[in-house]
């Protein structure tokens, strides 16, 4: 029975997230994790600029901290910026305290680039503690979740990876995961964003967040 409650709390949790980026039903909505990279955040860049699509990165605190120049550069181009904790890993953390502090050492250490006291947070590989999701419920810091993910972390080869998005493509409202330290990534996107915008998707940051304030 309590499998069961946990299972479906997760699931309620994971429908609310999604709600709000499906609200624009055109609209695609890219996310990266695990960055910012020095290389890869730059090769990212170059690739959504080329196509004049928008993104939201999540960034950890500690890259955050070791790659300013790469935060600075996504603030420029106009994306959003999330929340992606320290890294740790949540279901690990001691305590919704110390899961809370991860939060907003992240937030205080994005917000010195783009003057955004909160962020959109991605729990670290999509998991958090139970009691830690009405923690976050209670302060209004529902965590984003991802409706498709790209898979482009497992895979090492770019034909691999355009094969398996043709396969299955993001439709309108998908938040869509991709990482920036996939080396393939930004090689997959340059191809794919084409495809995609021809056949009549357009893409923005996650809506209810304003990447200019």
């Amino acid at each position: 029975m309590k499998t069961r409650f946990i299972r479906e709390f997760k699931t309620g949790i994971r429908a609310t997230t999604l709600r709000s980026a499906q609200c624009r039903r055109s609209e695609v909505h890219l996310i990266f994790g695990n960055g910012p990279d020095p290389v890869g955040t730059t090769a990212l860049l170059d690739v959504l600029r080329r196509h004049g699509v928008a993104a939201t990165f999540f960034l950890n605190a500690e890259a955050a901290r070791r790659f300013p120049d790469a935060v600075d550069a996504i603030v420029v181009d106009g994306h959003l910026m999330g929340n992606d904790f320290t890294r740790q890993e949540l279901s690990g953390c001691q305590g919704n305290l110390a899961q809370w502090e991860e939060m907003r050492v992240a937030d205080r250490v994005l917000r010195r680039h783009d003057h955004i006291w909160h962020h959109p947070s991605r729990p670290p590989r999509g998991g958090f503690r139970t009691a830690f999701g009405f923690w976050l419920a209670l302060r209004g810091r529902d965590p984003v979740h991802w409706s498709l993910d790209s898979g482009d972390s497992e895979c090492s080869d770019v034909d691999e990876l355009i094969t398996h998005l043709r396969e299955y493509p993001p439709g309108p409202g998908d938040v869509l995961l991709f990482h920036d330290d996939s080396p393939v990534t930004p090689r997959a996107l340059e191809q794919l964003l084409p495809e995609w915008k021809a056949a009549g998707l357009t893409f923005a940051v996650l809506p209810g967040w304003d990447s200019k304030k």
